[in-house]
This record gives structure tokens, sequence and C-alpha cells, in this order.
């Protein structure tokens, strides 16, 4: 009998299969025996899943990574101003040392996850888009205003980095994001 998948069995049984390796801890195991378990019929479908920093942001960076992959998840997200480790105490940011982004990809590597996107930012015209090259960042995630979209293209085109657009609500009557 053929069986189909569609979206909503699929992320079913990539929350029940997420929940299994992170609760049982065989997604470590999973994952040194040689890349994302956790989500097979994702990567059959050219999709890459994984976890945003943020749902980890008690934790250091490097924690984060290792709860990632912990989960049999093979991409990640950082955000601005995570510590990076216990030993690098210095928030995830543009304004790290050469030495701190090796230590960071090192990790990255050690653990089999990828560094796919960083936001919510700001971006600072080529600060920004230079980091994202060295740190190997695919994509950007920023609340830009209309008038920057004509430069943060032309900043796109030049390094092929991604820019998404996130929209956290405003307050009625501070315009203050609601998350703040």
């Amino acid at each position: 009998m053929l069986h189909s998948l569609d979206r909503r069995n699929f992320l079913k049984a990539g929350a029940v299969l997420g929940a299994g390796f992170g609760l049982s801890n065989l997604g470590s195991a999973a994952w040194a025996a040689g890349g994302p378990t956790a989500t097979p019929h994702a990567e059959k479908l050219g999709w890459r899943l994984g976890c945003q920093a943020w749902s980890f942001n008690s934790h250091t960076f490097f924690d984060s990574v290792d709860k990632t992959a912990g989960l049999g998840l093979g991409y990640i997200e950082a955000f601005p101003g995570q510590r990076v480790s216990d030993r690098i105490r210095a928030g995830f940011n543009e304004g790290l040392t050469s030495t701190q982004r090796k230590a960071i990809k090192k990790k990255l590597a050690d653990s089999g996850v990828k560094l796919v996107n960083y936001g919510v930012t700001g971006i600072d015209g080529r600060k920004t888009f230079d980091f994202a090259k060295d740190m190997g960042i695919e994509t950007l995630v920023a609340e830009p205003e209309e008038n920057q979209f004509e430069k943060l293209d032309a900043l796109c085109g030049k390094y092929e980095i991604n820019v998404a657009i996130h929209d956290h609500p405003r307050l009625p009557t501070t315009g203050t994001p609601n998350w703040c």
C-alpha cells in the first residue's frame, strides 16, 4: 500500500522524532554516525530543518549547537548577543575576533551543525555582510526600513547572501516591538 506524506503528517512525524531524540539522547549518537537523522523525509524534499538559537536563549551558543545536534538536526540560526560559550564570554555578533570566530567554526564543524542564518539583527552595511560571509551565513534576518531595500539588494548581490525580512509586531501606542 502506498502512503502519501502531506505537510501536516510530516511535521507531526518530525516533532515526534525530534522529541524522541531529545528525550532519549540518541540524537548525538545518531549524528556521530553520519549526519542529521531526525528528519530523513525533510532531506529527501530538499528541506533543511534546524533550530533558532533563541530557542535556547538562556544557554550559550555552544550549548545551543549541542542541543541542536542532539535533536539530530543539522542547521542553526544564531542571534545577536547570545554569549558564545563559558570560555568565550563575548556576545555573538560582528565584533567577534578572528580567534573567537575560528573557535565557533570549529565547534560547528565538530558538532556537524551548519550555521545558515543570523538574526534578527540590524544590518550595519558591509560590516554585517563581511561577518556573515566569514561565518558562512547564507541569510541575514532583519527588520530593515523601506529606504534601505535598494542598498541591501546591492549588498545581497555582491556578497551572495540573502536578507529575510522579519516583522516583529509593534505596540500601537509606542511603536515598540511587543517582545521588548
